[in-house]
């Protein structure tokens, strides 16, 4: 679905809606939201976030039926508290997501002759994304600290396994 709006923001939501006891049921849902007057920029930047998006999902619907099955918070219950936060950005499910949209991101840059550290994108989106929403919905900076620092190591230790596949 494609969204305008009025704001001079945009945004790409993607949901992977697993079925996991028959994958043919399931579907990938990509909501595209732009400003109604938008510039370069903001092509630019939804190309990068749809790609991103698209990887993320792909990455979900690899994953084993016992993997998806499991329950986590999602929409507004993951900003509920530091816990619901690292349940949600914590889960193996989310963690492979995420770091193989890093990863790849990371290998598009390349391939257009750009060096960019997947690391350094996966600094960027776990401390200037997740950290600073959870402020915005109200949680205390303090308190989730130390869901931010678990996450990076969490999320790291899963990137250096992606790195050593691509390197073998």
């Amino acid at each position: 679905g494609v969204r305008i709006n009025d704001e001079d923001y945009g945004e790409i939501e993607a949901y992977y809606k697993c079925v996991p006891e028959d994958r043919s049921k399931s579907d990938l849902i990509i909501v595209v939201d732009i400003p109604r007057h938008y510039d370069r920029s903001a092509e630019v930047f939804l190309d990068v976030e749809l790609a991103d998006a698209l990887g993320h999902e792909l990455q979900h619907s690899c994953e084993t039926p016992e993997v998806m099955n499991v329950q986590i918070p999602v929409g507004e219950e993951k900003w509920v508290s530091p816990d619901t936060v690292w349940a949600h950005y914590g889960s193996e499910v989310e963690t492979k997501g995420y770091v193989t949209g890093f990863f790849l991101r990371s290998l598009r840059h390349k391939k257009r002759g750009q060096e960019v550290d997947p690391y350094d994108i996966m600094e960027d989106y776990v401390v200037n994304a997740i950290y600073q929403k959870g402020i915005a919905k109200g949680l205390d900076p303090e308190s989730l600290q130390p869901v931010i620092k678990e996450l990076f190591k969490k999320w790291g230790v899963y990137m250096e396994r992606l790195i050593d596949s691509a390197n073998k």
